[in-house]
């Protein structure tokens, strides 16, 4: 399941940040046992952002999936979601992963 993956990745010491609108949803999502048990570190945090928020991406140092995407059952199985990968290229580097990283980072801060 996608929450073990992320909660996997704190574990091993990778920071995870989970930006999302508070529903029943995304509160079921962030309690599953996985996740709850990394949240306790400081690997894995999350924030809510306002309703009206709507951006889905996943962002790594050497890819950035973005796009319309549901990253739910549903979403992955049923739906004909649009995603954009990009990734870091042979020079390590991708003008629209680093802008996406200062994007994130301004709204991570907001959210505070």
């Amino acid at each position: 399941m996608f929450s073990d993956y992320l909660a996997r990745l704190a574990m091993l010491g990778i920071s995870v940040r989970i930006i999302t609108t508070k529903t029943s949803t995304s509160e079921r999502f962030l309690t599953t046992p996985s996740l709850r048990e990394a949240r306790s570190g400081a690997a894995l945090q999350a924030r809510y952002a306002d309703s009206n928020y709507h951006e889905k991406g996943i962002l790594a140092p050497s890819f950035y999936i973005e796009g319309s995407m549901n990253i739910t059952w549903h979403g992955v199985q049923i739906r004909g979601e649009k995603v954009t990968y990009h990734t870091a290229g042979e020079n390590g580097r991708h003008p629209k992963i680093a802008a996406a990283y200062l994007e994130f980072d301004r709204r991570w801060e907001h959210l505070k």
